[in-house]
């Protein structure tokens, strides 16, 4: 019996491809041991590496989990120990300290010709461009989690309050608290600024919640981390024992423990250098042509 705390929703860097590790300072260094090292650092004990692209190849660059559980653990040193539990669950420990990492996955239902997050944990192969309510009922069926991923972020893929309302009773949990979203909401009315400082506004996390609450649903707090270091800003934790003999009694327990909202959330938000820093890196790295989609495990880039 011990506190677990929990990031379930964390991308590690922007992206690994060799630009973004280049670029975030991570080239030639074992993506596994700096995400394992960080959440040993503060304390995590359960965190969601989070996947998102088009289609998501096993294999692939999209394929976060893969990379981590396929290459990066070969070249870790020595002095970590690192397991599996089933096909979306590593375990990594050092020094007697465990960190479990879990596959995650951003996926884009289609409504109405529009593309929307959702944040799925126990897999990163869900299928993009269902609807809505085929995406949640393919979750539900395959014991996957399903978080309303920044709801009301519609500037940024975020559902909208009719999308939400319309499936809240399939949704496992609403992402109540994405650290991401920085803003002060006396900075979001300075003129000429204001309306862009408004898309990550700590207004929504605020509505959110309000929404999460007058609806009797759960609402978790998260990084969303786009660096390593950011893993675990914000989290949720409880008193228990994990449930660790396999992957379906781990996810399970994890879903049944969200779903009855026995737990306590750790709300922070990233700084607004850092996150400037972050933002102002991908905006650079979007363009045509910096960016090309394969992966290079870190003893091959630096």
């Amino acid at each position: 019996m011990g506190i677990i705390r929990a990031d379930l929703h964390m991308r590690g860097p922007i992206g690994f491809q060799p630009y973004w590790l280049k670029k975030q300072r991570y080239a030639g260094k074992n993506l596994l041991k700096l995400i394992s090292d960080e959440a040993f650092r503060k304390r995590i004990t359960i965190t969601a590496i989070t996947s998102q692209a088009d289609e998501i190849f096993p294999g692939s660059v999209h394929d976060r989990f893969y990379c981590l559980k396929e290459c990066e653990a070969r070249t870790i040193p020595e002095n970590y120990r690192v397991d599996s539990i089933g096909r979306n669950i590593l375990v990594v420990e050092k020094g007697g300290e465990i960190v479990y990492i879990v596959n995650g996955q951003t996926v884009m239902p289609k409504e109405n010709g529009n593309r929307y997050d959702l944040l799925v944990i126990g897999s990163n192969q869900v299928p993009n461009d269902l609807l809505f309510r085929d995406t949640l009922n393919y979750c539900s069926n395959n014991g996957l989690i399903s978080i309303a991923e920044h709801p009301l972020m519609e500037s940024h893929r975020g559902m909208g309050q009719a999308l939400l309302e319309r499936h809240i009773e399939k949704f496992d949990a609403i992402e109540g608290h994405n650290s991401q979203v920085i803003f002060e909401n006396w900075a979001t009315k300075i003129p000429s600024i204001g309306g862009m400082l408004s898309k990550a506004g700590r207004e929504l996390n605020l509505r959110a919640k309000i929404f999460a609450t007058e609806n009797e649903k759960p609402y978790i707090a998260t990084s969303d981390a786009h660096r390593i270091e950011d893993l675990g800003i914000s989290y949720i934790e409880w008193i228990d024992n994990l449930k660790n003999t396999s992957e379906e009694k781990f996810i399970q327990d994890l879903r049944a423990r969200i779903k009855s909202n026995d737990f306590g959330n750790m709300e922070r938000y990233e700084s607004t250098l850092s996150w400037f820093k972050w933002v102002l890196t991908f905006q650079r790295g979007i363009r045509p042509g910096k960016v090309q989609d394969i992966y290079i495990p870190s003893e091959g880039l630096s």
